[in-house]
Formats: C-alpha cells, structure tokens, sequence
C-alpha cells in the first residue's frame, strides 16, 4: 500500500530552501545542497552522520579538483554542510598519498573525523584517514593488499573507546583472485587487525561495516555473486569465528543483501535485499533465534520501490524507514516506511530532474526528520543532499 504526499512540491526542489531541522508537513522534501563538481564534490555516497550542533557529514566518491583518478571526474572529498545550508570541502582527496574514492558513514569522535577511501595511490590497496577539527588530514593506515584488506567498502563503526570497525571488499587469505574481503579493526592510531577472512564461494566480498553486540559479536552482510551464491547474514565472535545466520535464496526471502543492519534492543537486526521477494528486493528481520522474517517485499513491477539497498533506521515506534535506488513513483528511486503491521509508505518518489535520483543511506535527525544523498540528478546532475519529513 503507498500513501504519496509531497510528490508535487518541485518549488522545494532546489537548495536553501528550507534550512535543516525546520519544521515540515508530514512527506515534505527539500533539496539542501546541489553537489557542483570541479573542487566541489560529485557523486555523494554513503550514510550522512551528525554532530549536536546539527552539521551534516559525508563523502563524494568524485569531484574535488584533482585530475589523476580515472576519468579524471575527481578522485572524491570529505564535506561538511551547516544547518544554514552552506557547505564547505574538508578536504579534496588526491588519489596519490591519501587515497581516492570515500565511501561513508564516516565516524565522528572528540571532533575528529574518520573515513575510508577504496584506493590509494601508493599501494592501490586503499586507506584510512583522520580529519582533525583544525581541518588536517592524514592517512593513519594504508592497506597492503593479501593477507591483508584491500578496496575498504562501507565506511566504518564505531568499537569501543579506542576502535573502529570496517570491511574491505577484497584481500585476506580467501581463495579469491585477490582475496575474498576482511572484517577488521583499527586502533584511532592507526594500528589494524584483519579479524576475519572470508573463505570463498558463498562467503565472500563484504560492502558494508559491520555493527557489534554488547557482547564483542560483529554482525554484517555479504553480497550475492549469483547464480546459486546470493548473499548472506554473517556473525562473527570475539574469538575470530565466523557463523552463517541466514544464507539469501533469491526467493521469497530476498537476495544480494548491500545494506549495513540494524540491531534493536531486544537483539533483533534489520536489513534490506537488493533482489527476490516478490520481485524488487525484501525488508527483514532476523531474531536471535535464529528466525527470519520478510516485513516487505517490494512489487515486480517496481511501483512501491526496487532494489533497496541503502542502511534502514528506526523510530520508537518501530517504523523502519529506508531507500530504493531505483522503482517507485517515476522509477528514479525513492524514500520509504514501513510500520510494524508491514504497510509500506511512500515518503518521496524521486523524478531525476533537480531532486535528484539514485538515494542509498539514510540518516535520522533530531525531531524525527530524515536526511540523505543521491548519486545523481540536482541543477547540476552530481547529486544532492536532502531532506524529507516521515508520517506521524
């Protein structure tokens, strides 16, 4: 069932419109800031974080103004958006001594940034930096590829106190070209661990960050490399082993699963996938039982939503709310809610013009309002930062 309100609003389509965290009417959107290319950043990826003084923060994968990372489109950079709309570049990656290409959620402590890029020009391997609140940047570890990660994907968690958790899509000891993916943790100094490699197979090529339980279990998705291999919900305990949870069949259950999860504090985690259901990708929950529940499964036809791959969040009420990359109203992707009875709500449709297209990640604000990034679309076609207000 979809209940679309707001879908008419083009005024609000363009940036400054409205200032973030401003009251709105359930459903209302507005573009806050149109990604420029050139020094600006292109492409934003990933989850947006926040600080208490409501500052946005996030990733470009292209734009910044150097020219040696591929298509010379920019090698990516870090950026900072204020609650009055203004948005500044932290810091422009160059693809030679600190990396290129960042993917979020990027962490926040003590006013220090911390990130991943997927490659770097020294080892081609990829990077963790740190940005300080002063603005200075530096790379605290390089990878070197086999045993070690290669290509960081997802962005990071948070540990503990003192580290922080990502994956990398390759690399480790798997039997894999170059590896099947990691699960590893960094010291805010630099020091790494590779917790985990994956075998192989089925069990391989992580994108996302995995979350942790209270008791030191990391919980996080691989995705599906088809035809018989689609994906799965892995746990791995503070001991280094790995245990499957749920192996994804591309039927009813879904498949491909691209999504960090979401763990509820009954132990519960949350996820998306990509394919399967009835057609377009699944919502789901698995118990610490062990059981696996569809909560929605998106139509074949792709009108309520396809291909969900971007992080959920919850509200106390237990609505989920996350994004399509594509389907929905005009098939450009679109934001939805899903409440404890499984009803599906449209929030937003995105057209592809000014409003952009393609949104993946989600992040809640405070007073319940939603923000997030796409890819593509805005005045400029590299992307937004938006906003959009849930149903009460």
């Amino acid at each position: 069932m979809n209940r679309i309100t707001g879908l008419t609003i083009a005024c609000l389509a363009f940036a400054g419109l409205l200032p973030i965290g401003s009251a709105q009417a359930a459903g209302a959107f507005s573009v806050l800031y149109n990604f420029q290319g050139g020094n600006d950043g292109a492409g934003p990826s990933g989850q947006l974080i926040t600080d208490s003084a409501g500052n946005l923060y996030g990733t470009t994968q292209f734009g910044g103004g150097f020219t040696g990372c591929g298509d010379n489109a920019g090698c990516g950079t870090v950026f900072k958006l204020t609650p009055a709309g203004s948005e500044s570049v932290l810091h422009a990656l160059n693809g030679i001594s600190d990396g290129a290409f960042p993917d979020g959620p990027l962490y926040r402590n003590k006013g220090n940034l911390y990130g991943a890029a997927a490659a770097d020009g020294g080892e081609s391997a990829g990077a963790v930096f740190k940005i300080t609140g002063a603005g200075t940047y530096s790379v605290i570890h390089v990878f070197a590829g086999p045993p070690d990660g290669f290509a960081p994907d997802g962005g990071l968690t948070k540990g503990g106190p003192r580290h922080l958790y990502g994956t990398t899509f390759e690399g480790g000891t798997g039997n894999c070209a170059i590896g099947c993916g990691t699960v590893y943790k960094i010291a805010k100094n630099g020091t790494e661990t590779v917790l985990y490699s994956f075998a192989g197979g089925g069990d391989a090529f992580p994108t996302t960050a995995p979350i942790k339980d209270s008791k030191g279990n990391l919980y996080g998705t691989l995705g599906g490399d088809g035809p018989t291999n689609w994906g799965e919900i892995y746990k791995i305990a503070p001991d280094g082993s790995e245990t499957v949870l749920h192996s994804f069949t591309d039927g009813s259950d879904g498949g491909d699963p691209q999504s960090s999860l979401l763990m509820d504090s009954a132990g519960n985690l949350y996820g998306t996938a990509g394919t399967g259901g009835t057609g377009s990708g699944t919502v789901f929950r698995l118990a610490p039982d062990g059981t696996f529940t569809v909560l929605y499964g998106f139509a074949a036809t792709g009108a309520d939503g396809e291909d969900p791959t971007g992080n959920l969040v919850r509200d106390a009420k237990g609505d989920l709310f996350g994004t399509t990359f594509l389907g929905g109203p005009s098939g450009n992707g679109e934001v939805f809610e899903i409440d404890p009875y499984g009803r599906e709500f449209v929030l937003y449709g995105f057209t592809g013009g000014n409003d952009g297209a393609g949104p993946s990640g989600l992040l809640r604000g405070s007073g319940g309002l939603l923000y997030g990034t796409t890819p593509l679309g805005g005045s400029h076609g590299l992307g937004v930062i938006y906003e959009v207000a849930p149903f009460e």
